[in-house]
């Protein structure tokens, strides 16, 4: 596959392990190795002039145990979410408009106006690992008894909490379109809360016109994103008032698209 970085182009072979390469390839100029699937036993070189870059986009708590085993100037080269790696890549920005985008690619007032009609429901997620270091699942449990939440997925049984939230899970209609069209807010706790970690669960959520919740300000800000298109829960002094929050912009449309 022939690609084309920084106005360099390069020849890419996608090979599952080293041993996989032909002998003429080994002398790679880099190698990208994706940091959950290593196998120490299966690896160039460090003796290599070649890159030897790690590419990881789960947090460290999930990065596997392997490339532990391995020494810490092994690697030279990252691709991350992280902004200080060597090869940034993120799950997602924000850029600012410049007239030139593709109408597909922007939410007009008009859209907007008409899907908040249907936005009569609160805050949806969709979850399935129901162990995380964040406690993720903790902190949902524990805003469900202040505000309804529908959970989808794995962890649905496990969420459930309240006669409010049990009447606001799935009982309704429950493909995931339906579920995104009706509700206002969309629960962004990431598995782990570590800088620039900022998965598609934010990003596609705001496109899908839901308003994220997210555990700390800072982390999103630090990234660039705009401080009044998610809501978080640092910013409150406990669940409840979070969860009132929540219940009034569930009502107040003006609140609510500012």
């Amino acid at each position: 596959m022939a690609a084309k970085f920084n106005d360099v182009s390069v020849q890419i072979a996608f090979k599952k392990t080293y041993g996989d390469l032909a002998t003429n390839s080994r002398d790679a100029s880099a190698y990208v190795i994706h940091g959950r699937s290593v196998d120490i036993s299966d690896l160039p070189s460090s003796r290599s002039k070649s890159l030897r870059v790690l590419m990881l986009m789960e947090s460290p708590y999930h990065a596997g145990d392997a490339i532990h085993q391995l020494p810490r100037d092994y690697f030279n080269a990252t691709i991350t979410y992280r902004r200080d790696s060597r090869y940034f890549y993120p799950y997602g920005y924000f850029v600012k408009r410049n007239g030139e985008e593709k109408a597909d690619d922007v939410i007009t007032k008009k859209q907007l106006l008409a899907g908040i009609k249907k936005k009569t429901r609160g805050s949806l997620i969709f979850v399935s690992n129901c162990n995380t270091p964040s406690k993720r699942e903790e902190l949902i449990k524990q805003l469900g008894e202040f505000t309804p939440i529908t959970v989808r997925g794995g962890c649905e049984n496990e969420l459930i909490v309240g006669d409010e939230m049990r009447s606001s899970s799935c009982m309704e209609a429950c493909d995931d379109d339906s579920l995104i069209a009706t509700h206002r807010f969309y629960i962004s706790f990431e598995n782990s809360n570590c800088n620039d970690y900022i998965t598609e669960k934010f990003f596609e959520r705001v496109s899908q016109m839901l308003v994220p919740i997210v555990a700390r300000r800072r982390i999103y800000e630090a990234a660039g994103i705009p401080h009044g298109s998610f809501i978080a829960l640092d910013d409150f002094g406990s669940m409840k008032e979070l969860g009132d929050h929540l219940r009034d912009l569930r009502t107040n449309d003006t609140k609510y698209l500012k």
